[in-house]
């Protein structure tokens, strides 16, 4: 039993020396660090930029869902009035830059005769036709 125990504690020595855990030296130990403050800056840093767009576009969406439904309750543009021009002001460049194009389409439209206006609707005026105008 004692011969028994010798050869067991050997066996334990022998795997304790060949599997010991090596400390890293202070160079690598000050790199690893300066690895994982780095990566941590980094996704910190990331998520800020994610959560800032995210809120962003929430409020740009938030803000052309107002515009869409002023402009759906507002009168037409016939029966509009000089107190009503508030209602057609938007805010949102998207909404203005397509009303500016429909507008720009609609006077080269109107500048046609009204033969080469026979079937425009299913046309897209390009955008070189509408430097034209301006």
């Amino acid at each position: 039993s004692a011969g028994r125990r010798a050869i067991i504690q050997r066996t334990i020595n022998i795997r304790r020396q060949s599997a010991a855990p090596v400390l890293p030296s202070l160079e690598q130990f000050t790199e690893n660090l300066n690895n994982a403050n780095r990566l941590l800056t980094a996704f910190l840093r990331s998520r800020r930029q994610a959560a800032f767009a995210s809120h962003h576009r929430k409020v740009r969406m938030a803000q052309v869902e107002i515009d869409t439904e002023t402009l759906e309750s507002a009168p037409f543009l016939q029966l509009a009035k000089p107190e009503h021009l508030d209602v057609f002001v938007s805010t949102s460049k998207p909404v203005r830059m397509a009303a500016q194009e429909a507008h720009l389409r609609e006077l080269v439209r109107r500048e046609q005769p009204w033969w080469r206006n026979l079937g425009a609707q299913d046309k897209l005026t390009t955008p070189v036709m509408l430097q034209h105008i301006r």
